[in-house]
């Protein structure tokens, strides 16, 4: 076994969260070793949620393994979110969408503004008055 010693930072970051509260101990024995300190990492998080990068240098200390404590995490996520226990969150993403959502309306706001403005000027303009000639 390799000894672990760092885990680099992430470009992305994803959150994993205990979906229904910790699970019993009955579910968490049929799990493999290294899956059952996961899910005990995650129970000891506040709100039973954690970020990637807390939830590595958590296992570097407790999971037992030869590989990568990277290689371990990705292993297990798709069995995580497919048991039904782990919801995982990518808050990278949902950053990307708020901010697509604010510029635009950040936009419409502008050409609502501009719109508001260009009415107002119309109804300041005193209108011309016909000539009658007679």
């Amino acid at each position: 076994m390799t000894e672990q010693k760092t885990v680099r930072q992430a470009s992305t970051t994803k959150l994993y969260k205990l979906v229904n509260g910790v699970p019993t101990e009955e579910v968490i024995t049929k799990l493999p070793p290294q899956l059952q300190e996961i899910i005990k990492i995650i129970a000891a998080a506040p709100d039973c949620t954690i970020n990637r990068f807390d939830l590595l240098n958590e296992m570097v200390k407790t999971v037992k393994t030869g590989q990568p404590i990277e290689r371990i995490l990705s292993f297990y996520s798709p069995r995580l979110k497919k048991s039904g226990l782990v919801e995982i969150i990518d808050t990278s993403k949902e950053a990307k969408e708020a901010a697509k959502a604010a510029k635009l309306a950040e936009k419409e706001a502008a050409a609502k503004a501009k719109a508001e403005a260009k009415a107002a000027a119309k109804a300041a303009k005193p209108e011309a008055t016909p000539v009658v000639e007679g």
